[in-house]
Order: structure tokens, then C-alpha cells, then sequence
């Protein structure tokens, strides 16, 4: 997957972090899809969940605006609002699960087919397209950054549970998901805790997330 030139910094770590993501991929071992992955996910339902990352952007583009839902200003504000609304964890688990399936006999051909869509979608629209979620409108360049940062979480949770290398284009979207966890970081509790962790003064207990 080539590099596209002259894109916004959005655009480009959403690609990014799409190629990092099929390089991770590719070195899976197909006889593996159904070993355990993440929680109660094996690692087809979690490729298949890192999947809508990518299929999201060409159907919220296609959504069409129902005139109803609000106007979400920023990435934040739609993390915030889809753990409002669309953060069950047993529908979060089910939809992963039914996208695994989705991707059939071939997954790893099935999640390149969807990277290639979501580029396509991305590279074809305006620089003041919107696209339509189920929690909110929003200019497309603030919604990418949500999709950069799921793809760069679960390629690292494919990466841990295979002992794989992080690709060096993973880098930068890496580094830009972990700013935009900052900005989800509510309550000064919450920020001490955080704070706390990585300069080595205590632990995170299993279970925190800030999604």
C-alpha cells in the first residue's frame, strides 16, 4: 500500500496505521484464527473488529444525514458520546464476533479488500466531507483520528498476542492515539492515576479504560 503525498496529517496516520495494520496481518498463521486473542475474543473476532476501523469510514461517508443527530467537534466528543450509547461490552463483544465471521474463509484477504475500501474512501473525499454516525455528525478528518487510534490499539493486541515486531509505520499513529487518550482522560482522579503509571509511581488495576 503506497504512501499518498499531500494529504492532511489525519489522512496520513489513518493510512498509516491501515498499512501498519495489514503488515501486522500478513504474518499471521492461518491455522491460528480461532485461538484466543482479547478477553473472550479469538483472534478472528478480534481481526474481525479491527475490520470495522476500516469499514466504518466508507459507510459513514454513504450514511446519509437524518437532520437529527448532533455535531460532534472533535474525536474526543465522539469517543465520549459513543461510550454513552454504543460501549455495551456484550454488544461490543458480539459485533466483533459476527465481523469475524463476516470475513469468511479468507480473512486476511477480507481485511486487505476492507483497508483497500476505507483508503478509497478517504483518498475520494472532499476536505470538507462529513460523515454520518450513529452518535453524532462530524467533519471526516475529526472522525479518522478514532479510527487511527482503533487500529493502532488492536494492532498492538495483534501484535502482543503473536510476539510480533511493531511495523515502523505503526510509530506515528501509535504516538497520536496515545494523545488522544490524554484528552479522554476525565477527571483529575483519573489523570493523577494515569500520571502516576508511567513515571513508575504505581500500577493501573486490570479494567481501567478510558473508553
Amino acid at each position: 500500500m503506497a504512501l499518498e503525498d499531500g494529504l492532511s496529517n489525519e489522512r496520513r496516520l489513518f493510512q498509516e496505521a491501515l498499512q501498519g495494520c495489514l503488515e501486522l496481518v500478513g504474518q499471521i498463521d492461518d491455522t491460528k484464527w480461532e485461538e484466543p486473542a482479547l478477553g473472550d475474543w479469538d483472534l478472528r473476532s478480534l481481526l474481525g473488529h479491527t475490520g470495522r476501523a476500516m469499514s466504518t469510514v466508507e459507510a459513514y461517508l454513504l450514511q446519509p444525514d437524518s437532520g437529527i443527530l448532533p455535531l460532534l467537534a472533535s474525536p474526543s466528543d465522539y469517543f465520549r458520546a459513543a461510550k454513552a450509547g454504543l460501549s455495551d461490552p456484550r454488544a461490543v463483544l458480539d459485533r466483533g464476533k459476527a465481523a469475524g465471521l463476516a470475513l469468511g474463509i479468507d480473512p486476511k484477504g477480507a481485511i486487505i479488500e476492507l483497508a483497500d475500501r476505507g483508503r478509497a474512501a478517504m483518498l475520494g473525499a472532499a476536505n470538507e466531507a462529513f460523515v454520518t454516525t450513529p452518535v453524532g455528525k462530524m467533519r471526516l478528518d475529526d472522525y479518522l483520528p478514532t479510527r487511527t487510534f482503533e487500529l493502532a490499539v488492536h494492532s498492538v493486541d495483534i501484535a502482543t498476542v503473536l510476539n510480533l515486531e511493531i511495523p515502523e509505520v505503526l510509530w506515528r499513529p501509535i504516538y497520536a492515539s496515545l494523545d488522544l487518550a490524554i484528552h479522554l482522560l476525565d477527571g483529575i482522579d483519573n489523570a493523577v492515576l494515569v500520571l502516576s503509571a508511567i513515571t513508575g509511581r504505581r500500577g493501573i488495576e486490570k479494567g481501567f479504560s478510558i473508553l
